[in-house]
């Protein structure tokens, strides 16, 4: 240990594990950047309504109404850390992938493949970034016996395709159940349609009273 360099030395005694959310970063640099416009774009249908109001109180706002001189460094500061991802990457680092969806308008599902598509931009391989998403995971977690690889004994998640899997999925191998194109269709119709305001609230209540009394 003692003839590593400092910045490689605490890796090797840390072995660390990064998820570096550039996702999140993204979003509020584009919502200073473009304001209305940025959001006016999103699929907002896809966005719980209760927390896409606390959304806009409490995280949207504060970044639409942000000055250019703050835009400008959130600009400077997400290259930046793009640029540590890479630097990460170089040093052999296990990272993972995670976009904090829900935070600032970020639609769930979609917000995963952007933080892959971010990944890729820093300067990661694409191989590098699916291992991210799913061996690294399952390793972090304990339960590489069971996720993040495809061999005999483990569990079938998985997406067959023949082109761009975000686009043109053949299927998706779901926990061993088999999902159809058209079931994918079925359930992409039903992500347009979450609860209406006054469930959601139902909802939150019920989860804070389970986690109250337990």
């Amino acid at each position: 240990m003692r003839g590593l360099p400092m910045h490689l030395r605490w890796k090797k005694e840390l072995d660390p594990v990064v998820t570096p959310t550039l996702g999140t970063f993204h979003h509020l640099t584009q919502l200073s950047l473009h304001k209305q416009a940025f959001v006016d774009h999103l699929p907002m249908q896809t966005l719980n309504p209760l927390y896409r109001r606390i959304n806009k109180a409490f995280e949207v706002k504060r970044w639409i109404h942000a000055t250019e001189e703050q835009s400008d460094w959130n600009q400077k500061e997400e290259a930046f850390l793009m640029h540590i991802v890479k630097v990460l990457d170089d040093e052999g680092v296990r990272l993972l992938v995670g976009s904090d969806a829900g935070t600032l308008y970020m639609p769930p599902g979609t917000s995963t493949h952007r933080e892959m598509q971010l990944m890729v931009e820093a300067g990661l391989s694409e191989a590098t970034v699916l291992k991210a998403a799913t061996f690294n995971a399952a390793h972090t977690l304990g339960i590489q016996d069971q996720f993040g690889t495809i061999e005999l004994g483990e569990m079938a998640d998985l997406v067959l395709v023949r082109a761009n899997p975000l686009e043109h999925p053949l299927t998706v191998i779901k926990s061993g159940q088999w999902i159809s194109r058209k079931d994918l269709q079925s359930l992409r119709q039903s992500g347009d349609k979450p609860p209406n305001l006054y469930v959601s609230v139902g909802l939150l209540l019920e989860d804070l009273l389970t986690r109250f009394l337990d």
